[in-house]
This record gives structure tokens, sequence and C-alpha cells, in this order.
């Protein structure tokens, strides 16, 4: 076994994947012929996606700490990077099986991980969505574009292009520091907020 920050490559000829099953769709565990087990778990879908996995995944005692490896889609952030490290599970962007003739590369499919079909905040409007951020900055000022993403539960994709809009009408300002980009709300965005909340006080 190789291992770097991006990539966990195996030896295709003493590797089984797919017998062993843990019960859940996201986690999988490789088993070679000496029976040293590796646990995966796939990380797809959002950053929010992402860490609901990593809070609700249950890995077997028996598996040592450092045979724990997530493969994830997209992108992770710090907030990920801690939940990882707090359950000894270490990130990559790819799987790679090894074989004299050929190569084997496993990575995750960045699609959206399915949500209830009945869940009322799928169907938050785009103006909804608005509203939820001037709150989340507002109530949180300089806030970076990863906060807004996690207490809106959004794609961080939507989150980004969102805020380009709304940056564009003058309802939110960006602030460039020492930490990265962050946002604030300007006067313009606070009068169209309480517009909103006028309009639908809940």
């Amino acid at each position: 076994m190789v291992r770097n920050n991006d990539e966990y490559a195996f030896e295709l000829e003493s590797w089984c994947i797919g017998a062993h099953g843990t019960g859940n769709n996201y986690s999988k565990i490789v088993k070679d012929s000496t029976g040293l087990k590796i646990f995966l778990l796939f990380l797809p879908g959002t950053i929010i996606d992402k860490i609901n996995i990593l809070k609700n995944v249950s890995i077997p005692e028996e598996i040592e700490r450092e045979n724990r490896i997530a493969v994830y889609s997209g992108m992770v952030d710090s907030n990920i990077k801690k939940l990882a490290d707090s359950i000894n599970i270490q990130l990559v962007k790819s799987l790679r099986f090894n074989s004299g003739l050929y190569n084997i590369i496993v990575r995750v499919n960045n699609y959206a991980v399915k949500k209830p079909f009945l869940s009322s905040r799928a169907k938050r409007s785009k103006v909804d969505i608005q509203r939820e951020i001037l709150e989340s900055i507002i109530s949180n000022p300089t806030t970076s574009i990863t906060k807004i993403v996690y207490r809106c539960n959004l794609n961080y994709r939507y989150c980004t292009n969102l805020i380009s809009e709304m940056l564009k009408l003058s309802y939110l300002q960006m602030i460039e520091d020492g930490s990265g980009m962050r946002y604030t709300a300007t006067s313009k965005g606070i009068k169209y907020l309480n517009n909103l909340r006028k309009l639908n006080p809940s």
C-alpha cells in the first residue's frame, strides 16, 4: 500500500473489494489475502452532505486507525478535515489498484445526496434562500462563504452564484482579509431583507 494526500494505492492482486459490506451505501471494507482490513468511506455531494455522512458513520472497532480512508468528490474544507481527524480517518481524492498491465482508479461521483421528498428545505425559492443568506450574514458579520453554505444548507456552487448576483445587486459587500473573502450586508441588503420579512413574517 502507498498513501499520500491525494491518493491511496493498493497492489491489485492481493486485494478483494466488494465482498465485505458494512450495511451502509457510503462505506465498504476491502480485505487482502492476509486478512488485513481497510475501511473505505465515500463522500459525495455538498459540504453539508459530506459532514452528515461523517457524523453518522459507524466504523467497526476492529479496523485500525491507520486503515480508515475516506474518498471524497468535489471540495472539502477545514471543518470536514477536523471531523475526519476526530474519527481518525484519512481523506483522499482517489484509490488506485495497481496491476502489472493496468491500474484501476476509483473516484467518487459528485452527485447530490438524496434528500427526503417532502423536505421543506428542498422547496425553498430563490427569494427564500436570499433571505436566509442575509439573515445569516447579519447575525454573523463578515461571514465566509463556507459558513453561509453550512448555515443555509446550500450547494457550494449554487451559493457562490447566488452571492455573485447579490453582490451585483449591492445587497452584499465583499471584504478581503488575511483569512480570505468575507461578506457583509449593505444598507440596501438590510432594507431588502426587512421588505422580505414584511411580506412573509415567518
